[in-house]
Parts: structure tokens; C-alpha cells; sequence
């Protein structure tokens, strides 16, 4: 007999080409997975999976089979969410992708919040950088900052966030504080990695956006690690506001090039077109949108938050 729990494991499995981060998304240990692949396998008497290399991949009947295994749990989900809605009550899991820094200094206790107003529903959160992978990820929302690439996904938008360039003041004292970022050229600077590879930020001049170059002193996926490497003395940093709002409060930061920022990004929702109608989704944005009207400070370890 074949179980949904059978097919909602080969599909995971499927998506992430592997049976073990097939498991970590289900919640359960490797072998289980493995036991409800077997099974799936036994009882329709076809190999579905390639596990052949490295990564596992769908055989041919594979791909078919999961293509409509896809659909049929998708509308499983879609009957259950009916009745929940029906009765009110949001249910099942919710999968969000969330960028780390936006998550520490924004969502976090939002997402609490959220969370306590529908008891029923679990909140399954993956602090990501990189580009959310909806099928690989299994996400059902993600959450990032600034323009989102044109995918197909749907998006919204919520209130804009500021940019801010600064350095810590011994960093100021020893290599000068730029007036007009022309002259950035020399000094260093913090890079985001997943803001493009070369050593250059856009700042307005003369109302324009123009590309100025930096000497590239440290590169990291992680904003938060950037706050505190700026707070060090490493250089000058281009970040969202909220990152740094802290230490600027307190001083250990200070901003420069005020005149010259670029425009302001906002926070962005990103969602498969599978999720426009989902109750779960569509909840989160809206309790969002109600509530992001400001962006609180992100209190980094070692860094005072504002009184």
C-alpha cells in the first residue's frame, strides 16, 4: 500500500537530490527516508531514483511519477488548508526562507508573534542568503532585501530600507573621512558577497547613480559578520541601516557620504504561483504588512542597543 508519507518523501527527494536533506525537510532520520523510498519502489515494481554518483536522480518513470505525486500532495495541502480555513484555524507547516540579517534585525519577533496567533501552525525558518531555491528549499515564502531577479515568481513589497556607508572613528582618524566618494579609491572597504563580485558601490553624484571603486579588504555572505568587522576598524561598509542601527546609536559606528546614498530598497515577499491562494501564505503577508510601518535595530553581540 502506498502512503502519502511514501510519496511526500520521494518528491522531497526528488527536489534536493538527496534522500539525507530529503529527511531534514520531512523532520525525520535518514532511514526512514530511505525505508519510505523502498517502499514506494517495492510496491510499484520500478526503480524511481538513479542513486548512481553523487546525487540521486529521478529514472524516467521517476520523473513522471514525481511530477504527479507533486501535484496530488499540493492538492492535499489545498483541501486541508480549505477546512482549516473554513474553521478559522491556520494549520500544517509553513516553510520561510529568510536573509540572516533581516532575520535577526526584523522578522525574528515578528515571526513570534505570528507564530503565538496561530498555535496550529508550524513555522519551519531557513536563515539564507543566496537566491531562495523553491524546489530544492521547499520553501513556500522567502523573504530578502532590494530588487528580486525576474524568475516568474510573484513578489511584494514592503516599506523601503535605507542605506548607510560608515566606519568605525579610529578607522576615520587614521585613514580620513571621504567627502565625495570619488574619494573612496582609497580605502577599504566591506563587501557583500551576494551584492555582485566586483569592487565597486553605486552612490549617487551629481544626482546620477555612479559605480566608484573600493579597495576590496573583506567578503562575506553574512552582513552581521561586515558590522562587526566595521565596528573593528576594517574598513567602510555599505549596508541597510537596520543592520548598524545600534552602533550607530551608540557610536562605535559613524555614518559618511550622508548626501551621496543610494536609493532606498525594500523588503521584499517572494512566492511560487502554487502559493497565491494558500491561506498560510497570504495570512503571513498580510500580518507582515500590518506591521512592518519601521525597521527595528539589530543589536549586535558586544554593540549597545539604542535607549
Amino acid at each position: 500500500m502506498i502512503e502519502f508519507a511514501d510519496m511526500a518523501t520521494f518528491v522531497a527527494a526528488v527536489e534536493t537530490s538527496s534522500i539525507s536533506q530529503a529527511a531534514l525537510r520531512l523532520g525525520v532520520v535518514k532511514s526512514v527516508a530511505s525505508r519510505r523510498i523502498r517502499n514506494l519502489e517495492q510496491v510499484l515494481g520500478v526503480a524511481l531514483l538513479d542513486r548512481a554518483g553523487n546525487r540521486i536522480r529521478p529514472t524516467e518513470v521517476g520523473a513522471v511519477y514525481y511530477a504527479k505525486c507533486a501535484r496530488i500532495l499540493e492538492a492535499i495541502e489545498s483541501a486541508h488548508e480549505f477546512v482549516n480555513g473554513h474553521n478559522n484555524v491556520l494549520g500544517g507547516r509553513l516553510r520561510l526562507s529568510v536573509s540572516s540579517a533581516l532575520l535577526s534585525a526584523v522578522l525574528a519577533p515578528l515571526l513570534a508573534e505570528f507564530a503565538q496567533i496561530h498555535p496550529s501552525l508550524t513555522l519551519d525558518v531557513e536563515a539564507d542568503d543566496l537566491r531562495p531555491d523553491f524546489q530544492v528549499g521547499g520553501y513556500d515564502v522567502a523573504f530578502r532585501e532590494g530588487r528580486q531577479p525576474d524568475s516568474g515568481l510573484l513578489t511584494r513589497s514592503f516599506n523601503a530600507v535605507p542605506f548607510v556607508l560608515c566606519a568605525s572613528s579610529d578607522y576615520l582618524d587614521v585613514r580620513g573621512r571621504p567627502q565625495h566618494p570619488a574619494d573612496l579609491d582609497g580605502h577599504d572597504g566591506l563587501f557583500y558577497t551576494h551584492e555582485g563580485s566586483g569592487s565597486f558601490w553605486t552612490l549617487l553624484a551629481e544626482g546620477e547613480p555612479r559605480a566608484f571603486r573600493v579597495r576590496e579588504r573583506l567578503r562575506s555572505t553574512c552582513r552581521i559578520q561586515l558590522a562587526h568587522a566595521a565596528r573593528a576598524g576594517l574598513g567602510l561598509l555599505l549596508t541597510p541601516r537596520y543592520v548598524v542601527e545600534a552602533a550607530l546609536a551608540d557610536g562605535s559606528l559613524q555614518p559618511v557620504l550622508v548626501d551621496f546614498m543610494p536609493s532606498a530598497e525594500k523588503i521584499v515577499v517572494v512566492y511560487p504561483e502554487s502559493r497565491r491562494h494558500s491561506k498560510k501564505v497570504q495570512a503571513l503577508i498580510e500580518f507582515l504588512g500590518s506591521r512592518l510601518h519601521g525597521v527595528p535595530a539589530v543589536s549586535l553581540p558586544g554593540m549597545a542597543s539604542p535607549t
